[in-house]
């Protein structure tokens, strides 16, 4: 990913911006939302970008999360291709929900708006585990 970047700036965040925003080979957000976030990717140093893909690449925080001990909510979806794995960990934490969309990425709160708030809300009444099909 850093030689991708440090190849094409432009190539690449039009690419990882595609990949991010959608599942099973489908954007799953406006074209308009996909351009806004390629600008908003356009803000970052090139230095700080190479930076957080390395630490993206290379940090393991299952141990940190182990360590987290307030109810906490990972909201994912099944079709994320970029941090597929990782959810699965996350749900470890103690007190911790597991909202899994079907057929959605881990940017879901653009595609699929307001849908995400039952989940935010239920946990908060303590109900910690949800599972939701696509729309």
């Amino acid at each position: 990913m850093q030689q991708g970047l440090e190849d094409d700036r432009e190539s690449f965040f039009d690419q990882f911006m595609t990949d991010f925003f959608s599942a099973g080979g489908q954007l799953k957000v406006t074209e308009e939302q996909r351009e806004d976030a390629i600008g908003l990717c356009h803000q970052a140093d090139q230095t700080a970008a190479l930076g957080c893909i390395e630490a993206f690449g290379t940090t393991d925080f299952r141990g940190d999360l182990l360590k987290i001990a307030l109810p906490t909510l990972v909201i994912h979806g099944d079709s994320d291709g970029l941090c597929r794995s990782k959810v699965r960990e996350s749900a470890r934490m103690r007190q911790s929900g597991l909202a899994i969309w079907w057929c959605s990425t881990s940017e879901m709160h653009r595609s699929l708006g307001g849908a995400t708030s039952g989940p935010l809300l239920s946990t908060t009444r303590g109900i910690l585990t949800r599972k939701r099909r696509c729309p």
